[in-house]
């Protein structure tokens, strides 16, 4: 058995995430199970283009950040009564 911890900020972007359904079911079609990748595929769902290798630091700054822009990016769902 495997246990694997995440940092605060990867938990805050993961939640955001399903607020979005066409990203979160992206990333659930996704085959891989790398946090790198489904960070990748939220860059990709919000139009930010990532060039470069990120220290740990960096890589939870940009989870900060993205959380941020999903959290701007939300739509309001209506119900008529």
């Amino acid at each position: 058995m495997q246990l694997q911890l995440f940092d605060a900020e990867i938990l805050d972007l993961v939640q955001e995430i399903y607020n979005h359904p066409p990203l979160a079911e992206a990333i659930r079609n996704n085959p891989s199970q790398y946090v790198e990748d489904q960070v990748a595929q939220v860059c990709t769902y919000l139009g930010i283009a990532i060039d470069s290798d990120l220290s740990p630091e960096a890589f939870m700054l940009l989870c900060k950040q993205l959380t941020k822009e999903l959290y701007q990016k939300r739509t309001l769902i209506t119900i008529p009564i």
